[in-house]
């Protein structure tokens, strides 16, 4: 029996044998790692007990669940949401995957890892899952019978049955009537699994064709025939023929039930059938023979016959010779009709009825491409799914959406509250009054609480798309009206009148230093539009360079001064601090540049030691990093055994910090640092790694060829630790802390006065420009202004991930242009390398993000 105030010799002792004997321990020991693996040892679900940090440990919780999958239960967060961990854990048992957290639940890729481990886990999947159906064909190439779990409508999908029975015949099983019926995926599940046959509809089951594939091995029962004319007729030439085209179809059956390539097997026979059949035709016996057996393969035979054609309409419209309208009905296959789309999407209007019908993925495709294409899809093909697609993209297809589903979209998803906030109101297209009677609640709420309103016309940038969605998502997107031009912005203004909240009025469009306009409207109008709203009390312009001049601003003056003497002294306390090892003024720079803005300049070694006898670790290491080092890994290997930890140890201002990166680096990955031609001695063939035959107490480090501590700053293995670490020594300009806890200068906005000298440096910007509007406007009408402010930014404007930014590089987007809209998607089109030395050069300069101008 162990308490609270048992030793940790004690508990490690009772532990040893009964894992749950933890709960009893102290918080202390329950935060100790040494007990924590031994209870763990012989009880993996003892983790419940450890402490929150413990079970915030990676190396732990993977010991817990390599003994038990369920452990993952008692996981922090952070480490549910650990794909490493979590595989780890269904590795040992399939069931743990409902601990995992909901964003690996629902991440592809994680789901086709995880059945990569253990198939069996489609057993445990919610069914949301098998609706996705990308993720679908995937998890159907690691195993076809999990169409047994597709919804409905995947097993009347034939690009999906095709795909599960072309890898497994017996997936027939669960396919649905339809396509138990259909000959071509018929034939392909009977090529590959004999056993097939049991499953084809009784239409097909006694087809020749299919029947011969489904026999046992032995001469088809359809070439009889033939093959009794062969010993029977005497004509040399007929005998040849009739073996050749037994030899031929023998040889397509075979290659059939070896490729299930169905199109190219139909072709041989056509082209087999029709080579022979001129020279059949020359005896009255013979050709009556060849009647028969040509009876009964012309299904085949017309079907090899409309392959072929198909494949020439195909050639002269992948060579552009001709449009889906060219092409006969008849030869307007899947592949042709999505081929015609992929290139332009106006092609579905004349796509057959009968495609559109069968294969969904033509409509999806075209639609996807443009909204547009909805109203050529009958009303009864224009499901839920395939509506949500167009209107995803503009709101105008609302008026394609059969009139059944218009009420139902409406409320899903938000879908009714974001057309009303981009000022379209579909009321004119709803019938039902319950409809219209919520059209109208929900407009009433959206106008009450409104405080920004952005004009933005037409959708013809996917820049400024994106900065009109980060604008208003970092403002609160339940409080903003979007309008696309000033018609519609007048009309939006006389409503909100009724509410008299302060609006922010927001234009977004193209700028630079010399515009007179932005978002359609010029200063003057916009003074205009002002005066005849006076709810308007901000106006922010959110375009390129709309508050730049030449000449910085006193702020901006007094920022580069203050960041010179943050560098001055920061130079200062580490001269007195480490004395004489920053003689060198360049090391010193390197290490002040590196210590604000993480550019990995500073130098960094790599050395190895011995687990101290001492439990002071982290103090032996502050000590061991060399005099010519401003950064090390280090890589420290237990006593117990042959494992290592690694560790980083940077030079700061005031201290030498030291994080642990790693408390137990994987098998594989030390195997790889002792190889690594940094990390060995000796001449090839007598190679041994200093990772081995280490010094207690003493750092071994990677030497230079003087025999002096390497800086390995660019090296090789510099790389492959980080890579293994994951570790960065650089950051992202995104990551960057802050400066004495007050924002660095190329994030902040500063406020000036329109009636002082500040003012008349960006006076000849939009920002000034719509100012002195104002001013003039409201003299003429002899009342104050009632816009208090006027915002505008300092340089070229771009939207990022995580909000706005602005910056003087003309680098600042990856490939020169903006080919799509990143927002949502978690990605970013900003060169980052390009916009964090501007920022760089942005602070040194003192330059700020935008100006604020007060109205006076």
């Amino acid at each position: 029996m162990i308490t609270e105030n048992s030793t940790k010799e004690e508990v490690l002792f009772a532990v040893k044998d009964n894992g749950d004997l933890l709960e009893q321990a102290s918080s202390v020991l329950k935060n100790d790692p040494d007990v924590v693996l031994a209870a763990i040892s012989n009880q993996p679900l003892a983790i419940e007990f450890a402490s929150d940090a413990i079970r915030d440990n990676l190396d732990i919780m993977m010991k817990a669940v390599e003994g038990d999958g369920w452990a993952l239960e008692f996981a922090s967060e952070r480490l549910k949401n650990e794909p490493r961990l979590v595989l780890a854990a269904i590795k040992k048992d399939i069931y743990a995957f409902k601990y995992a957290s909901s964003d690996l639940q629902q991440n592809p890729d994680f789901i086709i890892d995880a059945l990569k481990i253990d198939i069996n886990l489609i057993n445990v999947l919610p069914p949301p899952i098998f609706k996705d159906r990308a993720l679908f064909l995937k998890m159907m190439a690691l195993s076809p019978l999990v169409l047994q779990k597709a919804p409905e409508e995947f097993k009347d999908d034939k690009e999906i049955v095709m795909a599960a029975v072309s890898q497994n015949g017996l997936a027939l099983l669960y396919a649905s009537g339809r396509l138990k019926n259909d000959f071509e995926l018929v034939l392909v599940a009977i090529a590959q699994n004999k056993g097939a046959h049991q499953y084809v509809s009784r239409e097909l089951r006694d087809d020749p064709l299919i029947a011969d594939l489904a026999a046992p091995d032995s001469p088809p029962a359809i070439l009889k025939p033939i093959k009794e004319l062969i010993d029977t007729v005497e004509d040399q030439e007929v005998k040849l023929a009739a073996v050749t085209l037994v030899a031929s179809l023998e040889k397509s059956i075979s290659t059939l039930r070896d490729s299930r390539d169905v199109n190219k097997f139909f072709e041989e026979i056509a082209l087999a059938v029709n080579k022979a059949q001129p020279i059949f035709n020359k005896q009255q016996t013979s050709q009556e023979i060849f009647d028969k057996f040509e009876e009964k393969i012309r299904p085949y035979v017309l079907r090899g016959k409309a392959i072929i054609n198909k494949n020439i309409w195909l050639a002269k419209l992948v060579n552009n010779e001709i449009t889906l309208k060219d092409i006969p009905e008849e030869f307007c296959t899947d592949e042709i009709c999505l081929l015609a789309i992929q290139r332009n999407w106006s092609e579905i209007e004349y796509v057959p009825k009968e495609r559109l019908e069968n294969n969904q993925a033509i409509s999806s495709l075209a639609v996807g491409k443009n909204w547009e294409a909805l109203r050529f899809i009958p009303e009864i093909m224009r499901k839920e799914a395939l509506c949500r697609l167009a209107i995803e993209q503009d709101f105008k297809a609302f008026e394609f959406v059969p009139k059944a589903l218009r009420g139902t979209l409406l409320r899903k998803d938000n879908t009714a509250e974001r057309m009303l906030r981009f000022s379209y109101n579909p009321q004119h297209l709803i019938e039902d009054q319950e409809t219209l009677d919520y059209l109208a609640n929900l407009r009433e709420h959206i106008l009450k609480s409104c405080n920004i309103v952005i004009l933005q016309p037409g959708q013809s940038s996917f820049e400024l798309e994106d900065i009109r969605q980060v604008y208003a998502a970092k403002r609160g997107g339940n409080h903003v009206i979007v309008v696309r031009d000033a018609e519609s912005l007048s009309k939006l203004l006389a409503d909100l009148q009724h509410y008299n909240n302060p609006i922010n009025l927001a234009l977004i469009g193209h700028a630079h230093l010399g515009s007179e306009d932005i978002a359609t409207m010029s200063p003057s109008q916009i003074a205009e539009l002002a005066l005849q709203n006076p709810i308007i009390s901000r106006i922010t312009l959110l375009g390129c360079d709309t508050a730049a001049g030449d000449k910085p601003l006193e702020e901006e003056t007094s920022n580069a001064i203050e960041l010179l003497k943050l560098k001055q002294k920061m130079k200062g306390n580490l001269s007195e601090r480490y004395g004489d090892i920053f003689k060198n003024e360049k090391r010193l720079e390197a290490l002040v540049n590196d210590i604000l803005w993480k550019t990995g300049e500073r130098s960094c070694g790599v050395g190895v030691m011995v687990e101290a006898d001492s439990p002071a670790l982290s103090e032996q290491l502050k000590q061991a990093l060399g005099d010519n080092l401003d950064s090390a890994y280090i890589l420290v290997k237990s006593k117990k055994d042959d494992t290592y930890a690694a560790y980083y140890v940077e030079r700061d201002v005031m201290d030498i910090p030291v994080t642990c990166l790693s408390e137990k680096l994987s098998e594989e990955d030390v195997n790889f640092l002792k190889q690594h031609k940094q990390l060995t001695t000796g001449k090839k063939g007598n190679k041994s790694s200093f990772m081995e035959n280490l010094s207690p107490n003493a750092v071994q480090w990677c030497s230079n060829k003087k025999g002096g501590i390497a800086d390995l700053s660019q090296s090789s293995l510099l790389k492959s630790i980080s890579l293994i670490l994951n570790h960065r020594r650089e950051r992202s300009y995104q990551d960057l802390p802050k400066h004495d806890d007050k924002k660095r200068s190329y994030k902040r906005s500063v406020e000036i006065d329109s009636t002082n000298d500040e003012f008349i440096k960006i006076k000849s910007s939009l920002v000034g420009k719509v100012v002195d509007a104002l001013k003039l406007r409201a003299t003429s009408e002899k009342r104050c202004p009632s816009v208090q402010f006027v915002k505008g930014y300092r340089g070229l404007l771009y939207p990022d991930k995580e909000g706005l930014i602005s910056t003087k590089s003309l680098n600042a987007i990856r490939e020169g242009k903006y080919l799509k809209t990143f927002f949502g998607t978690g990605e970013s089109n900003i060169n980052e390398s390009a916009v964090k030395d501007d920022y760089k050069d942005a602070e040194n300069k003192g330059t700020v993000k935008s100006v604020k101008v007060k109205i006076n």
